[in-house]
């Protein structure tokens, strides 16, 4: 009896290596925190993010999959390429169990200078730990339940390449780089896993109006020795609040999804029912995920790019900026202490140059206020143009905007139209205060093409701009009590401040300026 009991024991073993050797963790929130399944992505909320995320597959069958990750991940700071992470994760099939703890580097290479495009890669690397729950079986003397108890360490690695263009993200990775020794080889020691599996994942975000967006997403799993695993979902963006989604799923059959997010903790939850023979059997498949924001927001990378086609000379310099808003300063403040004009000297008349050159000389006093109008008087007797008589030559539109060149005393005394002088773009600053209003904009820095009181007005704008070609979105700053019309987003303000110099030149865009959320 004991020998058939452990030929079965050793058979039951045998399909449970091979079955968990070809399993992995299976989450669906990976289209909320793709580092579940990518290392590449570390860092990609631009924040210090704590993920946990729970999975119960076919709630009430005995045995059923269950899966655990506790996961971090952030970049290391402003103007640094670099983002850093770590997971912990555990899975259980039946009675096998594995748990396994990984480091995460990741790096980012921009391509260009302009839009959010750039390539990062992810290496993974950590210790793995694989065992058999056997304490209901009585198997003290076998040495096979021994060998299947004693479970040792091994490498555990991945590999991950991300690549993302605007809204477009391809990613693509190498969830185990190392293969897991055999608990019935005792020779076997695992190694190399010659890419034995491979993710591939495809995720474009769409704008359909304000602030309202579709994310799609596909992944396909491929592994060797078992069958392809392919799933197709989809979730809709209300702001940055809410969403709400589904799909389906090779491995696990339909999925529904609903979340929310604060400006410190998200939450998101999925239900999936099929998949399999047992689930009519079950109560549906369970997978819950929470997040808390730690930190605030942070730059990936403000430098220059490498790869671009972009000028040095076209980015504005911070210091520029700078010393445009201090100019503009001191202009405030000379322009309140500067004193009215009094209506004599508007009222003064020319003076005959006879009476100049040869002033009276009967008294000191007449002669020194004689010279004093005639300084008066040289600085008044300026000649205004005459626009309406120049018939080759059209009236401005907008006076405000004219420059005028600058005379000296010895001139003939008439002000010529200059050349308008190019502007610099205005630049702002605003707070991000805590608000429950559906359009509460981002940190980050925005490219301003309106500005309005009313909602109505941006959003009019908005689809007027989005009919042409441009993404536009309307955002809401509780600081300022504005709605902004905006065709650009980023974290990075070189970004920014290179893009509206091109997209100045375009005549409905010339007052277009920059806005910073804090």
């Amino acid at each position: 009896m004991g020998v058939r009991i452990a030929a079965f024991l050793l058979l039951m073993l045998s399909f449970s290596s091979t079955v968990v050797g070809q399993r992995m963790p299976f989450f669906t929130h990976h289209i909320t925190n793709p580092y579940l399944y990518n290392p590449a992505f570390a860092g990609y909320d631009a924040h210090p993010v704590l993920y946990l995320t729970y999975r119960q597959q076919w709630l009430g069958i005995e045995g059923a999959p269950s899966s655990a990750n506790l996961s971090f991940h952030t970049p290391t700071g402003n103007a640094n390429p670099l983002s850093i992470g770590a997971d912990l994760t555990h899975d259980r099939l039946g009675i096998f169990q594995t748990s396994a703890f990984r480091a995460t580097a990741a790096y980012l290479v921009p391509l260009s200078a302009e839009k959010e495009h750039y390539i990062r890669f992810g290496l993974s690397a950590g210790i793995g730990l694989d065992g058999y729950d056997l304490s209901s079986v009585n198997s003290s003397d076998d040495a096979i339940f021994q060998a299947a108890q004693n479970a040792g360490a091994y490498l555990r690695g991945r590999f991950g390449l991300q690549y993302h263009h605007s809204g477009f993200n391809l990613g693509l990775s190498v969830p185990e780089l190392f293969s897991p020794p055999s608990f019935i080889d005792p020779t076997s020691t695992g190694g190399i896993s010659q890419f034995d599996r491979a993710i591939v994942s495809l995720n474009y975000k769409f704008t359909l109006g304000a602030r309202v967006f579709l994310e799609p997403t596909l992944l396909y799993h491929y592994a060797t020795q078992s069958e392809p695993q392919a799933e197709a979902l989809a979730l809709l963006r209300i702001g940055s609040s809410f969403w709400v989604g589904g799909g389906y799923q090779q491995q696990a059959g339909i999925a529904s999804l609903i979340g929310f997010q604060t400006k410190s903790f998200k939450f998101g939850y999925h239900y999936g029912l099929g998949g399999n023979d047992l689930a009519p059997n079950s109560f549906g498949t369970h997978e819950v995920q929470l997040a808390l924001v730690l930190g605030k927001k942070r730059a990936t990378m403000r430098r220059k790019p490498r790869l671009t086609t972009k000028k040095d000379s076209e980015a504005i310099p911070e210091a520029v900026i700078e010393a445009q808003r201090k100019k503009e300063k001191e202009k405030k403040k000379a322009d309140k202490k500067r004193p009215e004009p009094t209506p004599s000297r508007k009222q003064v008349q020319p003076v005959d140059n006879q009476n100049t050159v040869n002033p009276p000389t009967s008294t000191g006093t007449e002669s020194t206020k004689t010279q004093r109008q005639q300084k008066i008087e040289t600085k008044t007797s300026v000649k205004q143009p005459n626009v309406a008589s120049q018939p080759n030559q059209k009236e401005p539109a907008d006076l405000e905007n004219i420059t005028f060149e600058e005379i000296d005393n010895s001139s003939s005394g008439t002000v010529t139209l200059g050349k308008e002088k190019p502007q610099e773009p205005r630049f702002a600053k605003a707070k991000r205060k805590q608000s429950n209003h559906p359009l509460e904009m981002e940190e980050g820095v925005y490219l301003i093409a309106g500005t309005f009181s009313q909602r109505p007005n941006a959003e009019k704008l908005a689809r007027q701009l989005s009919s042409k070609g441009y993404t536009a979105s309307v955002g809401y700053n509780s600081d300022k009590k504005y709605f902004y019309t905006s065709i650009m987003k980023s974290d990075n303000a070189d970004n920014i401040r290179s893009r509206i110099h091109q997209i100045r030149k375009d005549p409905q865009f010339s007052k277009a300026w920059i806005l910073v959320i804090e």
